[in-house]
């Protein structure tokens, strides 16, 4: 077969196994036909590739980034006073100085953020998948190194309004470029954003993704 007939045929079975790829994301502490809740999903395909992501249990205590805002809730007036600096105090910083530089530009009565990223079993809600998952997997790449098999374990970081803003790659053993592939492929997936309290919450996530392309077809034969 010529170089230029052989071109189209690796094309075409690139774009069938993207077309085809199907994944299924597991959350921990569901049943597995609950997965997909109130989601619509399309009919199963053949399992040409998955990708399954369970929560990890005991993940320690959650990640702080910055300390939370401390908001007066006192409404007596505060008498005001004039004083003469003295030279002790000459020196002393400026009220909220000592502040971070995003806490001191927040407006008087406004409660910040809260910063903390909470995991799976300190949510009453866990985040849940908008779109179809299997994009997931059609949209990773990667020539032919996406028929390679293997494992990704990864952490999720998903803000208040369910954006993943950060993916760890934790432990792999996929090429490197569908690694990357897969990355931008989570970045790119929204979900609901996790409830604690009734209050939307950030949340950080821990899973497992097994990746498995399909088998190659066969010929036709002319």
């Amino acid at each position: 077969m010529r170089q230029s007939e052989r071109q189209p045929l690796s094309v075409a079975v690139l774009a069938s196994l993207l077309v085809h790829a199907l994944a299924l994301l597991v959350w921990q502490g569901l049943p597995r036909g609950d997965a997909f809740a109130g989601f619509s999903r399309a009919a199963p395909l053949p399992l040409d590739a998955t990708i399954a992501m369970a929560m990890a249990k005991n993940m320690g205590s959650p990640v702080r980034k910055t300390p939370p805002a401390q908001i007066s809730t006192s409404t007596s007036p505060v008498p005001l006073t004039a004083s003469v600096p003295s030279s002790d105090d000459a020196d002393a910083p400026a009220p909220g100085s000592a502040l971070p530089p995003a806490m001191r530009d927040v407006p008087a009565g406004v409660v910040a953020i809260d910063p903390t990223y909470y995991l799976h079993a300190e949510v009453d809600v866990p985040p849940y998948p908008l779109t179809e998952l299997s994009t997931l997997a059609a949209s990773a790449s990667g020539g032919q190194e996406a028929l390679t098999p293997g494992r990704l374990v990864v952490e999720l970081w998903i803000d208040d309004v369910g954006r993943v803003g950060r993916v760890d790659v934790l432990d792999t053993d996929l090429p490197a470029v569908l690694v990357a592939s897969l990355e931008e492929a989570l970045l790119r997936q929204p979900f609901t954003p996790a409830i604690r309290h009734g209050a939307s919450v950030h949340a950080r996530l821990k899973g497992e993704l097994q990746y498995a392309p399909p088998p190659p077809r066969a010929r036709l034969r002319r």
